[in-house]
This record gives C-alpha cells, sequence and structure tokens, in this order.
C-alpha cells in the first residue's frame, strides 16, 4: 500500500475510534450496561486498523497502562481463593473493563491536545442532558408521587445508575467545568461564561437533590477551590478568601433549603436515635460486622465468590436484618478488597491508587490528582469497583488522563 494511502487508512481509522470514544463519554453518565457495547466496538476498531508494529512500540513503550490495569490483580486473586467460582467468575467478568480499557488507549495512541478537550466536553455534556433528564422526569412524575420525585432514588429512577455513583458522575462533571473556566478565563467570551456557570449550577443542583454525602462535600471542595484559584489570579487572596466565603455560605443555605437534603444531613448528628432506614446508621453496622469477618482472614482473604455469604451470616449473628434481607456489601472499597483478599490484596490496591497519585504529581496533572481524589474518597462509602458502571468510570478516565499526562511519553 502506498504511504499516502496508508495514512488516508490510519486518519478513517482514528476518526471511527475517536468517534467511539466519544460515544462511550456520552454514555457513562447514563447507563452502566449501555457503554460496554461500544468498548468492544471500540477494542475490534483498534484491532482491525492494522499498524501493529506501532501499536506494538506503544504497549513497549509506555508502560505505564500497566498500573492502570493493575487494579484487576486483587479479582484474579480473590477469584482463586474462592469456593464459589460462580460467583467470584462473575466479578471478574464484571471487572474485565478494568484490564481492557488501559490496553486499547495505550494500542490506539495518544489524542490531540484539541481532541482530548472534544471528548471530556462529550461527558461534560452528557451530564449536563442527565441533569436536565432527571429535571424533566421528576417534574412529570410530581403529580403522582409529589416532592419525592425531585430526590434520591426517585431523581435517577429513569436510568439503572446508583444515586451516588451519578452524583460522583455529575462532580467530576463539575470539576471539568470549573478548570476550563480557571484556565482558560481570559479566553472564553462572556456568553460561553454564563453558560459554563449556568451548567455548574444545574449539576451542583442534582448533586444536592441526590443527597450522596461524600459527593456533596467533595462539590464543596471542588468549587471552592476553583473559586479561590480564580479569585486569587483576578484579584487578590484577601478578595479570593471572601469570595470564598460567602460562596460557601451560599451554597450552605441553598443545601439547607431543600428538605430532603436537609434531613439526609441531619442524619449525620442523630443516627444513633433512628432506625436501619437511616443509612448512616446501616453503614456503622455493615462496616462492624465486616471488620469482624475481615479480622478473621487478615492474612489471606476469603474470596470474591464468598465474601457476600460471610457478610450475610455475620449480620444474622449480630442481628442485624436489613443486612440480611438485602444481603449488603462492605459499602466500602477498602473495606470489600480486605475482606475478599486479606491485607495482601488491601496493601496492593492502596499501592497502586498511590503509584496514580505519584505519577499525577509528578506530571503536575491537577485534574488527574483531582480525579483520584474523588473516586478515592466516594469508595469509602461504596463499592464502586464492584460495579460496571463504577468499574468503567474510573478505568475509563483514570487511563484517559492518566496516559495523556505530561510525562506519558517517558515511559514511566
Amino acid at each position: 500500500m502506498e504511504p499516502e494511502a496508508q495514512q488516508v487508512k490510519s486518519s478513517i481509522g482514528h476518526r471511527i475510534y475517536f468517534v467511539l470514544i466519544c460515544g462511550i463519554a456520552l454514555l457513562i453518565p447514563f447507563h452502566n450496561i449501555l457503554p460496554s457495547p461500544m468498548l468492544i466496538l471500540t477494542f475490534l476498531s483498534i484491532l482491525i486498523t492494522g499498524e501493529y508494529a506501532t501499536k506494538w512500540k506503544r504497549i513497549t513503550s509506555n508502560k505505564r497502562f500497566l498500573l492502570f490495569a493493575a487494579i484487576y490483580i486483587p479479582a484474579v486473586y480473590g477469584y482463586f481463593l474462592s469456593s464459589n467460582t460462580t460467583i467470584a467468575g462473575h466479578d471478574l467478568q464484571v471487572r474485565l473493563y478494568a484490564l481492557l480499557i488501559p490496553i486499547f488507549f495505550t494500542l490506539a495512541g495518544p489524542l490531540s491536545k484539541k481532541e482530548l478537550r472534544r471528548l471530556l466536553s462529550c461527558y461534560v455534556i452528557s451530564s449536563v442532558l442527565f441533569a436536565l433528564t432527571a429535571i424533566v422526569v421528576a417534574i412529570w412524575r410530581y403529580p403522582d408521587i409529589g416532592a419525592q420525585a425531585f430526590y434520591y432514588k426517585e431523581l435517577v429512577s429513569f436510568t439503572f445508575i446508583h444515586p451516588s455513583y451519578a452524583a460522583m458522575f455529575l462532580v467530576f462533571a463539575v470539576m471539568l467545568v470549573s478548570a476550563e473556566l480557571v484556565t482558560r478565563w481570559e479566553e472564553i467570551t462572556s456568553g460561553n461564561r454564563i453558560i459554563y456557570i449556568l451548567f455548574m449550577l444545574l449539576l451542583s443542583l442534582i448533586v444536592l437533590l441526590l443527597t450522596a454525602k461524600l459527593a456533596i462535600a467533595c462539590l464543596f471542595i471542588v468549587i471552592s477551590l476553583a473559586v479561590f484559584v480564580w479569585g486569587k489570579k483576578n484579584y487578590n487572596t484577601t478578595k479570593a478568601i471572601l469570595i470564598l466565603i460567602s460562596l460557601n455560605i451560599a451554597m450552605f443555605i441553598a443545601m439547607m433549603m431543600l428538605p430532603y437534603t436537609r434531613e439526609r444531613m441531619q442524619m449525620l448528628l442523630h443516627y444513633k436515635e433512628t432506625s436501619y432506614s437511616n443509612s448512616v446508621d446501616s453503614r456503622e453496622q455493615i462496616w462492624h460486622s465486616a471488620i469482624q469477618v475481615a479480622s478473621d482472614h487478615l492474612i489471606v482473604g476469603i474470596g470474591t465468590g464468598d465474601a457476600e455469604d460471610m457478610l450475610v451470616s455475620q449480620y444474622a449473628a449480630n442481628q442485624f436484618e436489613t443486612g440480611v434481607q438485602e444481603r449488603y456489601n462492605c459499602h466500602n472499597e477498602y473495606l470489600q478488597v480486605l475482606v475478599d483478599t486479606g491485607l495482601p490484596g488491601l496493601i496492593f490496591f492502596l499501592l497502586v491508587l498511590t503509584g496514580c497519585f505519584r505519577l499525577a504529581f509528578i506530571d503536575k496533572n491537577y485534574l488527574w490528582m483531582a480525579f483520584l481524589l474523588l473516586f478515592a474518597i466516594n469508595i469509602i462509602t461504596e463499592n464502586m469497583l464492584r460495579t460496571q458502571s463504577g468499574i468503567v468510570f474510573f478505568s475509563f478516565f483514570n487511563a484517559l488522563l492518566g496516559l495523556h499526562s505530561g510525562r506519558k511519553q517517558a515511559g514511566v
């Protein structure tokens, strides 16, 4: 094939690949399963474009992807520990994207800065559409179920995404918009600034309505940091602090004006006085039982296939009836890894996360660092690496930001 023809073929292949990954970014906020066919198509598009020598060179010259894919190793270890290989095998299948996504990003090669911005913009646009859809559906359902249509699970009942996951996804979108405003304020027209700020307000409102406590805390942190950096850049430190304090007071008042959100926040102060319907109280019981199970299997772990049955047995022993009925997992990724794979698995998992943080720090890639921090905080109350939506979200953006970081070509 002539070089020019090969270049055209490569260009077409790259365009198809780019359209597909934009499709993945658009689907992530909306559905936990739909990104899967797009991921498979993306992987196939990479394989059929040829240029295998170039792809092999990318794999061998930039081994950073190995760190990102290593998040899959505890699942493999947990499988071999399990007596119930059916459940453990299903867990391996769900988490397979943690292995595949970093590989296909590496095989496909780097995106241009313009393409990367477009891809992240697709995610923001999809998040905004998700927020608008949630509001429209809630208004439509209001005559039937009242104000409850605007809160928690009912607000996202049109999708299969858990409210805590949806809130984290939207906070990441707020993070992306904030980064755009702070870094490109002078370049953005006044009209677009207003649009971006409206996007942030809409996304923030939905996060507050979803009442995911850690996501709300992250939202406050993200907006506070963005406002402080913006204020310091455009005014001075004193004015930046005053703007920051004023904004936080306004956000807190807005949050307290939402009845159900206020009630959920008050659970943090009064959970001992309530029943297990209080999620804070439930998590205390779940974590207590998980620690009991983990303490008996610290050295090796019990396996991903047997963990649920062991936890349910412990719930029964502790007379935690809701836990038995709902067959709760640990609702904490760190505890779940400890239960599944013992101290070796937990230490390995923490080393992988630490390794990602270290690379982001070396690269001075603050967006990647913020993404990692957002994820590390939110998995304190959820098992996000046990679900396909959580796996795809983390693996997709961790690999995307990590492989397009400042030292991506250095092979570190």
